[in-house]
């Protein structure tokens, strides 16, 4: 058990922790009476506390015991409008507290008040820098090659100063002079190299070029010599085959000339017992009732629709009456036979002057040269070919 630690002030402190040897009656178990009150108080003070939690988060303020309200008996004073002399009691509680209210008043904090003073330190006086003594604490400021965060504009000289290039004594080595030499006199011996190179390349050209051109032109000749020997072969040929087409039109015209003849024998055999349209009527009588070589009327009288004769009623009364429907009742021209209803044109009735009577079906003759390709053929053995 650790007891409570008292200080020199005379006041209690329950958390000094100090081990005190205690006796054995202090060390006995508490009996049942009392710890059955430590438990009750206990009990109390953690419901006390779990209840005023919930009250808070509820936002509600509940009298927990009797400390949270009092009852204050008095008496008013004399003098009063009411009524004097009579005893009143006032219960006082705790208001309901808003947590979301601001807090009504504003604490300042007052200013620190000067505090002791500073320990005087002995300085010896000040004396005058000398230029020497500037260009000695003189530090370059450090420049970076690689960052500057602020983007400031830095002189170039700025940055050779901080780089400590300057410090540095260069020397050059003797042997850059000779690769230079070296390097000159490879690029001389290259370039003498690569001209004559150049020659040999070029006269292998010149000689490769007249070599194709003495080709080409052998070649030229060559085909020259067959195109003059083609236009002969083809002018011979193109005579031959003028004289074929033209023996062969001869023949045609005198075939022609012939069945024309022919033609107009048989035209002239078959129109001499026939007259013409327009002389066979001179030789006719007025007097003939019927007209030779003319059409025959079917009926004598006029036509007319039959339904329209012995009607009890007119055409102004509705034709009929109402409850018959008799438009289509009887055929329209009944008396009319039905084999004259439809009649072609009569041979008699055309021009024979103008066509002529064909007895002979049509013959067509195939041209030899339909599309004129004799002219583009350019070998003698194709054009030898007729075409069937």
């Amino acid at each position: 058990m650790i007891k409570p630690f008292r200080g020199t002030d005379g006041a209690q402190y329950a958390h000094n922790f100090k081990n005190t040897y205690l006796s054995e009656a202090e060390l006995q178990k508490p009996s049942k009476e009392v710890s059955e009150q430590i438990a009750i108080h206990t009990k109390k003070q953690i419901d006390q506390l779990v209840f005023s939690k919930q009250c808070a988060t509820m936002g509600q303020l509940r009298a927990s015991d009797g400390a949270a309200q009092q009852y204050i008996k008095y008496t008013p004073k004399q003098g009063d409008s009411q009524q004097t002399g009579q005893e009143r009691i006032v219960k006082v509680q705790a208001q309901q507290l808003d947590p979301m209210e601001p807090p009504r008043f504003k604490h300042k904090r007052i200013p620190k008040g000067p505090g002791s003073p500073p320990p005087i330190q002995m300085r010896s006086p000040p004396r005058k820098l000398t230029l020497k003594d500037q260009q000695d604490w003189k530090i370059p400021p450090c420049i970076s090659n690689w960052k500057n965060a602020k983007g400031y504009t830095i002189p170039l000289e700025m940055r050779l100063s901080a780089d400590g290039r300057t410090l540095q004594h260069h020397t050059v080595n003797a042997k850059f002079a000779q690769l230079t030499d070296g390097l000159y006199i490879a690029e001389r011996q290259s370039r003498k190299e690569l001209e004559e190179r150049n020659k040999i390349l070029k006269s292998m050209q010149y000689k490769e070029y007249q070599e194709k051109e003495e080709e080409n032109r052998q070649k030229a000749m060559e085909a020259r010599q067959r195109k003059n020997l083609l236009l002969e072969q083809t002018t011979k040929q193109e005579e031959v085959s003028e004289n074929l087409q033209q023996q062969e039109l001869q023949a045609r015209e005198e075939l022609r000339y012939l069945r024309k003849r022919e033609l107009e024998r048989q035209l002239r055999q078959e129109n001499q017992g026939k007259k013409s349209k327009l002389n066979r009527d001179n030789d006719r009588d007025i007097s003939e009732k019927i007209a030779l070589g003319q059409a025959q009327p079917t009926t004598q009288n006029t036509l007319y629709d039959q339904r329209l004769f012995n009607q009890t009623q007119g055409v102004n009364h509705g034709f009929g009456d109402e409850d018959e429907y008799e438009a289509f009742d009887k055929p329209l021209f009944n008396e009319k036979p039905r084999a004259n209803l439809y009649t072609g044109i009569q041979q008699g009735e055309e021009d024979n002057n103008n066509k002529s009577i064909r007895n002979v079906p049509v013959q067509f003759e195939k041209a030899d040269n339909i599309f004129g390709m004799d002219s583009f053929i350019a070998d003698p053995v194709v054009k030898k070919v007729k075409l069937d």
